[in-house]
């Protein structure tokens, strides 16, 4: 009798691969159940590159997205959606703005209300997540990223992580970009555009970047920032996105005064390519304690 696996798949390159290789090598041992929770701001490549995905692999993707209550004290549930159903203009992350506030390095509570508890109210409905039993959920992590896959983490006895690319084989990222150049569709978006498109966890260059490029998108934090700023807030000093109490105009500002050149060649030569929010926040990862 196979086992189930619940897999988290982010629709970046890594997870993407690491369902695959799944299916390709262990469905005689396990029954996959494929899981993306959806913000509402992830980049339309992103969403596209997952549905192809899907499709070519035959992954039967279970689409997610948080319904808040907004009410305390009660944790997110989920709903399903579909790739043409599916949120584009960042509904659940608003839902969730106005109920917690404006997410930033110091409350980083997106991740875990807007895909983690999501994911885990789907698992509890159906039979995945009992008391004492969790089912095991798969994680793309890689090899290369040891930090990221810590077996002895407490998130993973608690969420019952496993980390294929890293334990069950040493998969890093340039075996990743190897497949993907071999295949007939790729994850179309430059890697500083990551899947969320204005994510506060990217370094200042990637922002700087992203806001040379495409300004329009942190219409959408300003927008959050005006409406909820004052959510959860202390009195006078409204939150907002960006490191060192930046708002979003600040970031499209100082952007301006910066040529694209130099940010260019301070993204495509960044150490740590794929640090801040890298090609997606997975769901498990760095969770934020309720």
């Amino acid at each position: 009798m196979k086992k189930p696996l619940i897999v988290s798949f982010s629709f970046g390159k890594t997870s993407a691969f690491m369902a695959h290789w799944l299916k390709e090598n262990y469905s005689h041992e396990y029954e996959f159940t494929f899981l993306f929770a959806n913000t509402g701001r992830e980049h339309e490549k992103t969403l596209e590159f997952g549905h192809k995905c899907d499709q070519y692999f035959g992954l039967n993707v279970i689409w997610l997205e948080a319904v808040i209550n907004p009410m305390k004290g009660i944790g997110p549930r989920h709903k399903i959606v579909t790739y043409e159903t599916a949120s584009r203009n960042g509904e659940p992350f608003e839902a969730g703005i106005a109920k917690e506030g404006i997410p930033n390095t110091s409350r980083a509570w997106c991740t875990d209300r807007l895909k983690t508890q999501v994911m885990r109210s789907w698992m509890r409905e159906n039979g995945h997540l009992k008391r004492g039993y969790c089912t095991p959920t798969a994680i793309g992590m890689r090899a290369d990223e040891p930090k990221r896959c810590n077996p002895d983490a407490p998130v993973v006895k608690r969420y019952n992580l496993v980390y294929p690319l890293a334990h069950w084989a040493e998969f890093d990222k340039q075996d990743v970009n190897d497949f993907w150049e071999g295949m007939p569709f790729n994850l179309e978006i430059p890697e500083h555009y990551g899947n969320c498109l204005t994510c506060f966890k990217k370094s200042d260059k990637k922002l700087f970047l992203v806001a040379k490029e495409h300004s329009d998108w942190f219409a959408w934090n300003s927008k959050m920032e005006n409406l909820h700023g004052n959510v959860n807030a202390v009195p006078g000093k409204p939150n907002v996105f960006f490191r060192r109490q930046r708002n979003a105009a600040h970031i499209v500002g100082e952007a301006t005064e910066i040529p694209v050149e130099n940010l260019i060649y301070m993204t495509h030569t960044d150490a740590d390519s794929s640090g801040g929010c890298g090609e997606s926040c997975e769901p498990f990862s760095n969770v934020e304690e309720n």
